[in-house]
């Protein structure tokens, strides 16, 4: 499994994986809180879905899950409108989500 780490200006960390399977995993994705709805997070899941079409793959997948300390968390209903917003459609189990080119 290839695991694949960047950070940029407002991006504290984003994780992808490639399991070698038909999907790139969306692991993790925390914007700093002073650059939120500022269009970082969205430049950052551009450039994952950008990666998967380059390798090929039929989509990004994710789990919307708030992650970090709780004072700077996500409402789990906002990070779902996030990613719909970039194109993700929410799937039966309510947290898993994906992305088709």
């Amino acid at each position: 499994m290839e695991q694949i780490t960047f950070e940029f200006s407002g991006v504290r960390m984003c994780i992808i994986e490639d399991d070698g399977g038909k999907y790139l995993n969306l692991v993790n994705l925390v914007v700093e809180p002073d650059y939120r709805r500022k269009g970082v997070g969205s430049l950052a899941v551009r450039w994952v879905c950008q990666e998967a079409v380059r390798r090929k793959k039929k989509g990004v997948r994710l789990l919307a899950m708030p992650i970090g300390p709780a004072e700077e968390q996500v409402d789990k209903n906002d990070l779902v409108r996030f990613y719909r917003r970039n194109g993700f459609r929410l799937l039966a189990d309510n947290e898993s989500m994906i992305w088709y080119p």
